[in-house]
């Protein structure tokens, strides 16, 4: 099972660095992936990412102890972005806003711009991306029992992977910018 799950996402990534190997080293084509990508696959990627490891522990945490309406309300989105990424992408494009913070500056003023930023920064730092990280770690660990294959404690697996899927997720970000997120959410979904 671990070598099938890891050969989708070898061939993901191979996918992903393959159609974006010519792609322009420029901010544009770093943050918005050249303005070449389809309505459909930036809102198939936002519902990727909304589905992370953590969505699903928390959910199912959720849907056992109480009932399925959260879990209905995220599968359900995907259309919700969608339409939101029909209609919002033309206009991030059309001004040149790469995030919501550009397009808050173009909309308002640059201090709106700055608040905004650090308010998303730090909500990322603190809340989102600890809590991602360590959901996907333990739900790695529950499915692959990578402590018992390796012969590690439980704490310091869990720190590896961490480690590793950070690490991932910053070369991705870094090395392929939005296009290679996209695509490769594109082949997992």
């Amino acid at each position: 099972m671990f070598i099938s799950f890891f050969l989708l996402l070898v061939i993901a990534a191979v996918i992903s660095v393959y159609t974006t190997r010519k792609q322009s080293k420029t901010s544009v084509g770093h943050y918005l992936g050249s303005r070449s990508l389809n309505f459909w696959m930036v809102g198939c990627s936002l519902f990727l990412t909304n589905m992370s490891a953590n969505q699903f522990v928390g959910e199912n945490e959720f849907v056992y102890t109480n009932n399925m309406t959260v879990m209905c309300w995220g599968m359900s989105s995907i259309l919700a972005m969608i339409l939101v990424s029909e209609f919002l992408m033309p206009v991030y494009l059309r001004i040149g806003a790469m995030t919501t913070p550009d397009f808050l500056g173009v909309r308002f003023d640059r201090q709106t711009q700055r608040l905004v930023s650090v308010i998303f920064l730090l909500s990322y730092a603190v809340n989102l991306v600890p809590a991602v990280l360590y959901g996907c770690a333990v739900a790695m660990n529950g499915i692959f029992r990578l402590d018992a294959l390796l012969s590690l404690d439980y704490f310091t697996t869990i720190r590896l992977l961490v480690a590793f899927i950070g690490v991932t997720g910053c070369l991705y970000a870094v090395l392929g910018g939005l296009k290679a997120i996209t695509i490769n959410d594109v082949v997992q979904e």
